[in-house]
């Protein structure tokens, strides 16, 4: 409706095309700066644009990111764009190869 926000019920329209511009460069950005990388900034995008700004954020936008990146690239071996956190886990010997 265009409405501000109510307390407790985020839904303004800057919000949802906030949201929606964030989804958008998601994949965008996914292959230059790999996949690790996208997901996290995707996380905190998401919580800046839903002004939860506590300090768990950063933590849990890390396990996200490094937790979907060794579930589906390392357990399932699904290709992902790595970009440079996988150079780093593979120097690290966290992860056994680099595509």
């Amino acid at each position: 409706q265009g409405n501000e926000d109510e307390p407790g019920y985020p839904a303004s329209a800057r919000r949802a095309g906030a949201m929606m511009a964030a989804t958008f460069a998601y994949p965008i950005l996914i292959e230059p700066i790999g996949y690790s990388l996208a997901s996290f900034l995707y996380v905190i995008a998401g919580l800046l644009i839903y002004n939860e700004r506590r300090w768990w954020g950063i933590p849990l936008a890390s396990i996200y990111a490094l937790g979907t990146f060794w579930i589906f690239g390392v357990l399932l071996r699904v290709p992902l764009p790595g970009g440079p956190v996988e150079q780093l886990l593979f120097q690290l010997g966290l992860i056994d190869r680099v595509r």
